[in-house]
C-alpha cells in the first residue's frame, strides 16, 4: 500500500505476553514462523525529551508484504510501548512506513497534528520516529529510513518467512545478529542519538 508517507511496512503490535500472541497470530491467523529477538537494546533513544535505554523482546513475521512485528517492554522504562500498555491497551500500536521523502512525511504527520513522541537510530538510521495520533487517536505511526543495509536485511527477513514449510513457527534468538546471522541477512545495529 502506498501513500504520501510511503510505502506501508508494518503492522506493530505491543502486548504483555508476546508467546500467547505468537501462537495466537500462528494457529488463528496462520501467520509465521516468528522469529523471535528476546532481548533488544534499545540504546540512547529519546522519549518524550528524555534519553533512555529500555529492553524488549520483539518477533517478526510477514503477513505478505507487510511485516507484523510484536513487542514485549523487558522492563519499567518509560516509553511508548509502556505507555501504551500502562493504558490497559495490547495489541495494534503503530503503523510503520517507509518514506522516500522522510523530510516530507514528517512535514506531512506534524502538519496533520501528530506530533514525535519517540526517536531511535539504527543501522544507523538517520532518524526513526514515533508519531502520537493527534486528538486521542488510537494508533501511532512510525517513520523510519530506508537505508539500503536495511532494506536488505528485512528483505532476505521477509523471503526466509515466505518460504516457511510449517514447522518450528517460533524462533528464539539471544540477539538481533544471531537472528541476522541464521537467515543470511546483513547485521542491523542500534546506535545512540
Amino acid at each position: 500500500m502506498k501513500s504520501e508517507l510511503g510505502t506501508l511496512m508494518q503492522l506493530g503490535y505491543v502486548v504483555k505476553d508476546i508467546e500467547a500472541t505468537m501462537r495466537e497470530l500462528i494457529d488463528v491467523f496462520g501467520i509465521g514462523p516468528f522469529l523471535c529477538v528476546d532481548d533488544i537494546a534499545m540504546v540512547g533513544a529519546e522519549h518524550r525529551g528524555v534519553t533512555l535505554d529500555t529492553h524488549l523482546k520483539v518477533a517478526f513475521s510477514y503477513m505478505g508484504t507487510a511485516q507484523i512485528e510484536v513487542i514485549q517492554p523487558l522492563d519499567d522504562q518509560p516509553t511508548v510501548y509502556q505507555e501504551f500498555l500502562s493504558s490497559g491497551r495490547s495489541g495494534l500500536h503503530h503503523l510503520g512506513f517507509w518514506p522516500e521523502d522522510f523530510d516530507r512525511a514528517y512535514d506531512k504527520l506534524t502538519t496533520a497534528g501528530y506530533r514525535p513522541a519517540l526517536h531511535m537510530r539504527m543501522d544507523p538510521l538517520p532518524a526513526n520516529y514515533y508519531f502520537d495520533p493527534p486528538d486521542g487517536g488510537t494508533v501511532m505511526v512510525e517513520l523510519s529510513h530506508a537505508t539500503p543495509g536495511k532494506a536488505e536485511h528485512y528483505r532476505v527477513l521477509r523471503e526466509f518467512v515466505a518460504d516457511w514449510d510449517g514447522n518450528n513457527p517460533i524462533r528464539h534468538y539471544r540477539t538481533r545478529d544471531d537472528l541476522a546471522a541464521d537467515i543470511g541477512a546483513p547485521a542491523l545495529t542500534a546506535t545512540r542519538l
